[in-house]
């Protein structure tokens, strides 16, 4: 989840910035536009999860996620009042930008995967990279 903590890590930031008024909201909504096109790069790491066999499904269940990700960073992004700003903020915050839940599943595959035929995993296997296997760093 390293990909998914560093966009969440470069939105608390802006959130922090905009807060302290050392952002405008034009420029935040640009931070936002930023964080939506890296969103849209995430990918799954099969080679290093070793899933292959259920590379299609898992590819439907990585569109949804990304797909509500965008749509909590849009939504963040109109959010007009205080209150429902900082109630958009923890609802993406506990959910991961909505990739939780997905880590979860491939995480529990690949466990299953590896009792079942005997693999051996390291155990810190990064579960999602942006596309072309690069991180934001």
């Amino acid at each position: 989840m390293r990909v998914i903590d560093e966009i969440l890590d470069d939105l608390l930031a802006a959130i922090r910035d905009l807060n302290a008024d050392n952002l405008s909201k034009k420029e935040f909504d640009l931070k936002i536009d930023l964080m939506i096109g890296r969103v849209n790069q995430v990918r799954i790491n099969y080679e290093g999860v070793r899933i292959h066999v259920f590379q299609r499904i898992f590819e439907q269940l990585l569109f949804q996620a990304r797909y509500k990700a965008v749509e909590a960073l849009k939504e963040l992004r109109e959010a007009t009042h205080k209150k429902s700003f900082n109630n958009r903020v923890r609802g993406i915050l506990r959910q991961k930008l909505h990739f939780l839940p997905l880590y979860k599943t491939v995480q529990s595959n690949m466990y299953g995967y590896r009792d079942r035929n005997g693999y051996y995993l390291p155990p810190n296997i990064q579960v999602f990279v942006l596309e072309g296997g690069e991180t934001h760093e």
